[in-house]
């Protein structure tokens, strides 16, 4: 990967979370709701970030091995372990941020919808013999 190509498509994501942030939220100070009071949305979410970790695990384990190659054209083929670990704090901090300002009635089906999309990354990854690692 090119140093300065993660940057460059990070800082758009940024851009973008600014921009939200600012037209979303009300002029005055709005608390976050990170958790909710409906259990299978606060399952969805542990689960979805659990799921993150372990993408986040796998993929430093294509990082480390010469055997596999990264499929996520954000990463490139064979990424550093600091390239992998920036991309997914950032995707932990974005996928929470965006539920945290997401409407309660919409929360279960991001999440729902992260779980499934994670699961498949994850259950692929399993199938083909990438380990666990941290």
């Amino acid at each position: 990967m090119r140093k300065g190509s993660l940057l460059r498509v990070l800082t758009p994501l940024f851009v973008l979370i600014v921009f939200l942030c600012c037209t979303t939220q009300q002029a005055h100070a709005q608390r976050l709701d990170w958790w909710t009071k409906d259990d299978t949305t606060n399952n969805l979410l542990v689960a979805s970030n659990s799921l993150i970790l372990i993408d986040w695990a796998q993929t430093r384990e294509i990082a480390d091995n010469d055997n596999y190659y990264e499929v996520n054209p954000h990463l490139g083929r064979h990424p550093s372990s600091g390239d992998v670990n920036r991309y997914f704090l950032g995707s932990l901090a974005l996928h929470n941020l965006i539920g945290a300002m997401l409407p309660r009635r919409l929360k279960r089906y991001y999440y729902g919808s992260q779980f499934a999309y994670r699961l498949s990354i994850v259950g692929n990854n399993a199938q083909i013999g990438i380990d666990l690692k941290f």
